[in-house]
C-alpha cells in the first residue's frame, strides 16, 4: 500500500497520463512495475444508444488450467451440444452473424462470437483471449462483449434497439480496434498502444 501511496497525485479526469499506472477517480497512481494491475473492468453506455452496453474485462493472473482455458468457440460448441442433449424447447438460442479466431493489433488472438438470439432479437458480440497467467501484455482472460436491447442492465428486456444489425456490426469493428493499452507494457506490439 505505501508503494502505492507513493505514486499517488490528483488527476482531473480531463487528461490522459503518459506514463504506466491506473486511473481512479479524482487520482492517478504511477505504477510501473504492472505488480498490482491484475483485474480491470469497464462497462460503457452510449446515450444516444441507451440499450447498447459495451464492456472490456480483463484478468492478468487467472488461471488457465482446465476449463479456464476452455476459448470463446469452443464453449459456444459445448453449450450446442448441451442444448442438443437436453433437448432443450427450439435448440440452442442464437444464430450466428459471425465467428472465428479474430486476432488484434497482432498481439491478441482470440476468437469472436456475433450472435443474435432467437428469443428476443437481441445481439450478442463477444470476443475473447485465453492468454498467459501473469503476463501484462498478453492477460490470462481479456473479454470484450457488446449487447443490444439491453434494458436495466438485462441483455433483452429493451423491445427494440436503436441500431441495426449492420449497424452493430461496424460499431462492434470500431469499438474492437480501440482497445489498446494507454502505454506501452512489456511486450506489447506498437500497433496495441495508443499513446506512443
Amino acid at each position: 500500500m505505501t508503494d502505492l501511496m507513493r505514486g499517488m497525485r490528483a488527476w482531473d479526469g480531463k487528461s490522459v497520463p503518459r506514463e504506466p499506472g491506473v486511473c481512479i477517480e479524482g487520482a492517478f497512481i504511477h505504477e510501473p512495475t504492472y505488480r498490482f494491475q491484475e483485474i480491470m473492468s469497464s462497462g460503457f453506455a452510449f446515450p444516444s444508444m441507451p440499450d447498447v452496453h459495451f464492456s472490456v474485462m480483463s484478468n492478468k493472473n487467472a488461471s488457465i488450467k482446465g476449463a479456464n482455458g476452455i476459448g470463446l468457440l469452443e464453449s459456444v460448441r459445448l453449450a450446442q451440444r448441451d442444448a442438443g442433449v437436453l433437448g432443450l424447447l427450439g435448440g440452442y438460442p442464437y444464430t450466428f452473424l459471425r465467428r472465428g479466431k479474430r486476432t488484434l493489433h497482432g498481439l491478441w488472438e482470440g476468437e469472436e462470437v456475433l450472435s443474435r438470439s432467437t428469443r428476443d432479437q437481441a445481439l450478442r458480440f463477444e470476443w475473447q483471449l485465453v492468454g498467459q497467467t501473469g503476463n501484462v501484455a498478453r492477460p490470462a482472460h481479456l473479454d470484450i462483449s457488446l449487447s443490444t436491447r439491453v434494458r436495466n442492465n438485462r441483455v433483452g428486456a429493451a423491445r427494440t434497439s436503436a441500431i441495426s444489425e449492420e449497424q452493430a456490426v461496424a460499431l462492434w469493428d470500431r469499438l474492437l480496434e480501440g482497445v489498446k493499452f494507454r502505454v506501452a507494457v512489456p511486450g506489447a506490439t506498437a500497433a496495441s498502444v495508443a499513446l506512443g
